[in-house]
């Protein structure tokens, strides 16, 4: 049964692992208007936003290969006629572009306390995301938004794209951040906001709960439904706040 999170319930896990986009960040709307504007560059149409973004969730949802983000250009590409046929251009052209955004973000509310919350309770953290290296350098090292309130350094174990052979739903990297923290799956608890990751965190077996995005509510009766089926360790928060209200 879906319900809050408590305060209590979180300290019983010894390490708590965040995905990045959507759950740290407002960022997959800024993906959107990348998606949007690299098509548009490349000669393509103007395409809707909301479209876009239930286009991209849908590829990942059904990819499992290696490479996903060139193989979502090479979709692209392919779909919308667009000029350029060299995916890792068009991908570099789109990852430049979401990157002058990304560097203006700020963490999204309640980010900073909980993280502060967690440290002094003694929780090991983790950062498990499909993003790259050059993307958490972008929010995390050039944005002087973020860099006085969360560093890099607050994780104690990082998993970024470069670590993994697959994306998201596939369970890799919550398999391999488990691994490198030393610990049994259900001693974790993840924090997602997609329907691609909370899938990827149950069939790692590892306990999760899902944050609000606004972003996800194209796939929110998914969520709601893999959740539901979930064991009781899985949880919802609607938001980050709400662990310090009862």
């Amino acid at each position: 049964m879906l319900g809050k999170l408590t305060w209590a319930e979180v300290l019983r896990y010894k390490a708590v692992i965040f995905d990045m986009d959507g759950v740290l960040f407002d960022t997959i709307g800024v993906w959107n208007l990348a998606d949007r504007e690299t098509i548009s560059h490349y000669g393509g149409p103007v395409v809707d936003l909301v479209a876009i973004q239930k286009e991209r969730d849908d590829f990942f949802e059904s990819y499992s290969g290696p490479n996903g983000y060139t193989a979502y250009v090479e979709h692209l590409i392919e779909k919308y006629g667009l000029s350029c046929k060299d995916a890792n251009a068009v991908r570099d052209f789109k990852w430049k572009m979401a990157g002058e955004i990304l560097m203006s973000l700020k963490l999204k509310p309640g980010v900073h306390k909980f993280f502060e919350a967690l440290k002094k309770a003694s929780k090991t953290l983790a950062l498990a995301t499909n993003s790259t290296q050059k993307q958490l350098d972008d929010l995390f090292v050039n944005n002087a938004n973020v860099s006085y309130e969360l560093s890099l350094e607050d994780f104690d174990v990082i998993l970024r794209k470069e670590d993994c052979k697959k994306s998201k739903p596939d369970p890799e990297i919550y398999l391999e951040t488990v691994k490198r923290l030393g610990l049994k799956p259900e001693e974790c608890l993840v924090v997602e906001d997609s329907y691609e990751g909370v899938r990827a965190a149950i069939s790692a077996k590892v306990p999760v709960v899902n944050v609000y995005d606004m972003y996800s509510d194209i796939n929110r009766q998914k969520i709601d439904q893999v959740l539901s089926d979930a064991m009781v360790d899985t949880y919802k928060i609607n938001r980050l706040d709400d662990i310090f209200n009862d």
